[in-house]
This record gives structure tokens, sequence and C-alpha cells, in this order.
């Protein structure tokens, strides 16, 4: 994963330095289309589907989860017309036919049809990686889809609920933990709210279940616009990315806000949305031009253990593939669908390396793909949701979408809880590491002891009796019978012919 630079190791419990949350405000971040109402002659499917299914989508699992949604018909294919491109066969497949195309199918680990809420969707995609993040296991769950297909719906929630948020973002001098953190959590307490607000809420709300454990959180907001990193929470600030040997991908420059409840968390989170970039296009109202990172850097510290568990959170608004001559691109907007689409493609070959087990992953391609490497392929335990327009219009967009995720399923990840120990842990654990190396010395030399006495005895089994007689002489009287016995009997094992050899 990716860390905030500083801190150098998991931010220690009660630290207080902060960035202040002023700002100039911009455009907030694209939408999507509400479920539709369900027919009444149509059957509702089951909202949790099977009993694996309710634990969560990462039951035995290491590989990345990919989960398919098909957004309601917007207003533009209404008014436009034409038939529906995609069919949910059940709860795990889904089938697309076009004209001129033949029918496809593909299986994922859930499929969300257009009538499907946010509650069920939440319930199967994020649920499960709560407790994770608070156990020391890094998370990500990114929403990828052509331009217009419910991306930010699915992650922010309804265009009611994005503007909620963008009201509670501070204008003036409040910082993180002001009036607008009960406002922005007041503002988003609606049906349609999506992913990241949940999970903020679920977050905190479990954090309160724990005894003797206090938790350190910090939340950063990160966009990558036409190949180049902003910080969305402090616009002036320079992002810079490199390598560290010890800690893996830095980010540094980047605001890191100290939460410390849901209020001042979704206040930090409308401040990012209130600067991320977006502008109309043809195909979307409020077109995402940028993709947006939401990061949260949590430390648990177990207080009687003097543990600390580190995990970090990728919430991941990816921006939408664009077909130029749809979306009616021309000028900056142009320039913006090129970096667009060029990221994407850069995250497709790394998606293909993966899924294929090439030797050489081109994580370096792109910023996108380096900010996301520990997400696929590395220590993280990570969705991917594939957002769908169910249009024929949009069919071969939405058939390269489905092959995107067909491609990232086969990609295997290797999530494990991230635990740094205090000074008694580890003298501790290396007391116990002394007392291994000790028992495994012991056995050594016993094993050594044994492999002379074998040595010797084959030494004795090539001698003739004569040989063996002189030996025997030279030891104590009383080895003379068991030496005997023993020669005799390894003779008598190994099929040799007694008495042999007769000296002289």
């Amino acid at each position: 994963m990716a860390v905030v630079a500083p801190p150098p190791e998991p931010p220690a419990l009660g630290r207080t330095r902060s960035r202040s949350l002023d700002g100039d405000s911009a455009a907030a971040g694209g939408a999507g289309g509400a479920p539709a109402a369900r027919p009444r002659s149509a059957s509702p499917r089951a909202s949790h589907g099977t009993d694996d299914e309710k634990s969560g989508v990462f039951v035995d699992s290491e590989s990345v989860k990919v989960v398919a949604r098909v957004r309601p018909p917007n207003a533009m294919e209404r008014e436009r017309g034409g038939g529906r491109c995609v069919e949910v066969v059940d709860a795990h497949n889904i089938t697309l036919t076009a004209a001129g195309e033949r029918e496809h199918t593909f299986t994922f680990d859930h499929i969300f049809d257009d009538y499907t809420d946010q509650t069920t969707v939440y319930e199967h995609i994020a649920r499960p990686m709560v407790d994770g993040v608070l156990n020391g296991v890094h998370g990500a769950i990114l929403a990828y889809g052509q331009t217009g297909a419910g991306k930010t719906y699915t992650m922010q929630g309804s265009a009611a609920d994005e503007a909620a948020v963008r009201a509670a973002a501070p204008r003036g001098a409040a910082g993180a933990g002001g009036a607008g953190g009960a406002g922005a959590a007041a503002s988003v307490d609606s049906d349609t709210r999506g992913l990241i607000p949940r999970m903020l809420e679920e977050l905190f709300e479990h954090m309160q279940g724990f005894d003797s454990v206090e938790f350190d959180v910090r939340a950063s907001f990160i966009e990558i616009y036409n190949e180049s990193m902003f910080d969305c929470i402090l616009p002036t600030a320079t992002l810079r990315m490199y390598e560290d040997a010890k800690r893996g991908l830095l980010i540094t420059g980047a605001t890191e806000v100290p939460v410390t409840s849901l209020g001042t968390a979704l206040e930090v989170y409308a401040k990012g949305i209130a600067n991320r970039r977006t502008f109309e296009t043809k195909m979307n109202l409020t077109s995402s031009r940028s993709h947006a990172i939401f990061l949260l850097t949590v430390a648990r510290q177990e207080l009687t253990r003097n543990v600390t568990k580190f995990s970090q959170l990728y919430l991941v608004d990816l921006a939408g593939s664009e077909k130029v001559w749809k979306t009616g691109a021309e000028g900056q907007r142009l320039e913006e669908a090129k970096y667009i689409n060029k990221s994407l493609l850069a995250l497709g070959n790394v998606i293909y390396k993966l899924s294929t087990h090439a030797p050489h992953v081109p994580y370096r391609d792109s910023k996108l793909t380096r900010l996301l490497q520990n997400s696929l392929g590395g220590n993280s335990r990570t969705c991917l949701v594939i957002n769908l327009s169910p249009n024929d219009f949009n069919a071969q967009e939405t058939l390269s979408t489905l092959r995107f995720g067909d491609r990232t399923k086969r990609i295997q990840n290797k999530p494990t809880t991230n635990e740094v120990l205090g000074l008694e842990e580890l003298e501790a654990v290396l007391a116990e590491a002394h007392a291994k190396i000790a028992i495994n010395a012991a056995r050594l030399e016993k094993l050594n002891a044994e492999h002379d006495a074998y040595i010797e005895l084959f030494h004795y089994m090539g001698m003739n009796d004569l040989e063996i007689s002189a030996l025997i002489r030279k030891r104590k009287p009383g080895a003379v019978a068991g030496q005997k016995k023993i020669v005799a009997a390894a003779r008598g094992g190994a099929g040799g012919g007694g008495g042999g050899g007769g000296g002289g």
C-alpha cells in the first residue's frame, strides 16, 4: 500500500498533527442513476443470496473479488430508445447480447441488477472489509466502468447525496471537527448514500465495541488528473510519489487529517469531493475528469499487549473510459479524455499481466497503477465493482467492461495482518526464538551422535572376525558381549553371511 508520508511508521496514538480544511471549492464528483422501482410482477431476489454470500464475498479466498452492477436506463437512454444488451441470469452470471455480437456469458462473485438498492450492495461488498481494516488488513474497493455507468453513485450516492455532501464541506476557517462535520453526517443519512459514507459510519460504530484498544484514524483525498497527483483537501499542495526500501510506496505532501468521529471523517470527504474536477459531457452531466482516491489510514493499539495493528483502506472512484464521438469532448475535455483512456489502458495492461502470471508487471507505466500496486497482486483484500450500462447503444463498452472484470478475478492477492510489536512483545518473541534454537541444537547434537554411531557400525560390518577380535581386546571387558551382539545383528539385518573372511 502507498503510505502518506510522514509518518515513517504507523501513526502514534494521540498525535495531533493536522492541516486546515480551508480552501477553494470546485464542482463535485460524478453521478449515477438510482435503482428503478421493481415492477410488482417481478419476483424479488433475496437480498443476500446464499449462506456464503451472507457472510460477505471474501470467504476462504485470496483472489481479487469482482462484482458487476447494472444501472437503470438513464434519461438520455430512455429518450434515445433502444433495447437492453445485458441480462442478469442469477446472482453470479450475466449475459450480454448485442447486434453483430455472439452471446457472451460471464461469471462473477456477485451480480447486482438495476433493481438492487444501495444497502444490499453495501452488505455484499463493503461490510466484510470493515472488520478486516480494523484488524490490520489492508482493503481496497475500486469502481470501474465507462463514463456515466454509475461508478460515483455506487461509491458516493445519488445526486442529492452528492449535493448534500458538498454543502457540508467547510467554507471558512473551520477544520476537522467543526460544525461542518455534524452537518455532513446528517446530510448523507439517506437510503441512496453510497459505499463510502456507509463504510465510514460502520467503521466508527465498530470502534466503540473494542475494549483496551485505542484507534488513530487519518484521512487523505487524492486525485490523479492528467497524469499528475493533486491533494483534494488542500489543493495547493504538491504531491510526489516514490518508493522506500522498507516502507514501500510513499506519497509526500498529501494532507493527512486526524478524524475522531463519523462527522469529522465525512467533513474531510466532503472537502475532497468539493475540490474534485468534474465537467459536463454529452454522456454525463457531472463527468469525473480524474481518478479519485479516498484513503483511510488506521492504527489500532492494543493496550494490554503493546501491539499496534496498521492498515489502509483505499476507496477508488475511477474516471470512466470515453469514446470521444459519444461524449463530444473537445479542447480541454478532449485532452482530459486522452489522459483518462491512457491511464485506464495502463491499468488494463497490468490486469492482463497479473492474470496471465507474466514475469514482469508494468506498474510504473502510470501514476494510477503505481498507486494501486498493493491492491492488485499485493497484501490487500480487494474488490472491483464493474458498473454497466444496460442500453444496447453502449454494448461495446459494456462488453469491454465485462472482459476487464473477467481478467481481474484471476488476480491473486495475499492479505495478511500487519502488526507492529512493542519492546516487551519483541523481547518475548526473541526469548521464544532462543528457546526453540536451544531445543533444535540439542536435537541436532543427538542426531550427530547417532550418525557417528552408525558410521562406526558400518565400519565394523566391513571387518573380518580377526580384525573385530583385535578391536574388542582394546575395549573394556564388559563391552565385548555387547559389541558382538551389535555386529551379529547388523550382519544378520543386512543379509550378510556370518563369520566370513576367516583371517589368515
